[in-house]
């Protein structure tokens, strides 16, 4: 699709990111695409875009096999895909940090459990570089960082 930007291959980017993550439960496409859906919205909240924002859709294409394309009736620069892939990353890691927020060490009368809360621990300091990262792929465009896009 022309004058658009594929949101499927990076979805799949997103994907290989965390492909090493121990994830509870599954996550559907779907599930991806509503994070990178989110790393949009960021984006264009960031940028002072909002009213561009609310004017964007996201459809699919689908093949003859029946394989959907997802696709942003906008074409996003590079740098801008790549805070987008941030911010979903971001995204990705502040679920799982639901999932695990209220594990704490505890006791019982037959055994002691320390650590609980080690995971929860892990994902708030990936959420940390995460965020450091979003924060340098937002001054490398400069054109929104000194207010000229």
């Amino acid at each position: 699709m022309e004058n658009a930007t594929n949101l499927t291959d990076m979805m799949n980017d997103l994907k290989t990111r965390v492909r090493f993550q121990n994830i509870p439960g599954d996550y559907t496409d779907y599930d991806y695409l509503y994070m990178i859906s989110r790393g949009i919205k960021r984006l264009y909240v960031d940028t002072q875009r909002s009213s561009v924002y609310d004017t964007l859709t996201i459809s699919p294409e689908v093949d003859e096999e029946g394989n959907e394309t997802w696709y942003l009736n906008e074409v996003l620069p590079l740098d801008e895909r790549e805070y987008v892939l941030v911010c979903s990353n971001i995204e990705f890691f502040k679920q799982l940090q639901g999932k695990f927020n209220d594990n704490v060490s505890y006791s019982t009368d037959a055994i002691s459990v320390a650590n609980a809360d080690k995971p929860y621990l892990n994902i708030k300091d990936s959420v940390e570089k995460l965020e450091d990262e979003r924060r340098i792929t937002y001054y490398k465009m400069v054109r929104y960082a000194i207010g000229v896009g």
